[in-house]
């Protein structure tokens, strides 16, 4: 059985698709775990997050964006 999951670097914004044999419990972790909940999951000395969040572009771009639609 052919078992593919995906996280997504949190440094470059981009998604990575894990395959049978680079399935770990971090991978598995890491494509759970939601930005403003949870630390990033370290792979391959990379940090890595779902990918089912508006993260495709580097967080910190994400975070400078919405402090300036961010009204106090």
């Amino acid at each position: 059985m052919r078992l593919f999951v995906t996280a997504t670097n949190v440094r470059t914004g981009r998604g990575r698709i894990f395959r049978n044999a680079d399935l770990t419990p971090d991978v598995l972790l890491a494509s759970a775990c939601l930005p403003t909940m949870f630390k990033a999951v370290e792979i391959d000395g990379e940090a890595y997050w779902t990918a089912a969040t508006p993260a495709t572009r580097p967080w910190r771009r994400w975070c400078a964006n919405a402090r300036r639609k961010t009204r106090f």
